[in-house]
């Protein structure tokens, strides 16, 4: 980004951000995708000119769309600015996105590079519940009156979609 005119830094938990455009203006866009990719066991390698593995694809093609489109236009931004921001953590727990919601200023809007397919813009997702589960309670039959574990976690799911 810094050789685009960028002004880019590394914030203390490793997102990258970079701003364009009108310093001193009233109104910022916030451009933001992801850099992080979700561990496995498929080897990153170059092939005639493309890259294979994970992390080769995701919100990489957003995130460079991004930087790109914001260098171009920044000659143009009377009164605003854009930063560009690449988070980290996404595929855990938004470490990234979580610092930065609460140090950041809420921009004047927002635009998030998760791709949904070519043929669309998606504006939102259903998310992401992640839950340790556990049940201790005394042993008995699946015959008798009481609710086997299994069954107590579906009806936890049943109260959590509801």
């Amino acid at each position: 980004m810094s050789g685009l005119g960028f002004r880019a830094h590394r914030d203390s938990v490793g997102n990258v951000l970079g701003t364009v455009g009108d310093e001193s203006g009233e109104r910022e866009i916030a451009l933001v995708g992801h850099m992080d990719t979700v561990p496995g066991i498929v080897p990153v390698r170059r092939k005639d000119g493309l890259l294979y593995g994970r992390g080769a694809v995701d919100a990489k093609g957003p995130l460079a769309a991004f930087v790109l489109a914001a260098s171009r236009v920044a000659p143009r931004l009377n009164g605003t600015r854009v930063v560009v921001i690449g988070t980290v953590d996404e595929e855990g727990r938004g470490t990234g996105a979580r610092y930065l919601a609460r140090r950041m200023p809420a921009p004047y809007c927002s635009i998030i590079g998760e791709p949904s397919g070519w043929e669309g813009v998606t504006l939102g997702y259903k998310g992401m519940l992640s839950v340790d589960y556990w049940v201790t309670q005394p042993s008995g039959h699946t015959a008798g009156p009481q609710s086997a574990p299994a069954e107590r976690a579906v009806d936890l799911w049943n109260r959590l979609r509801s």
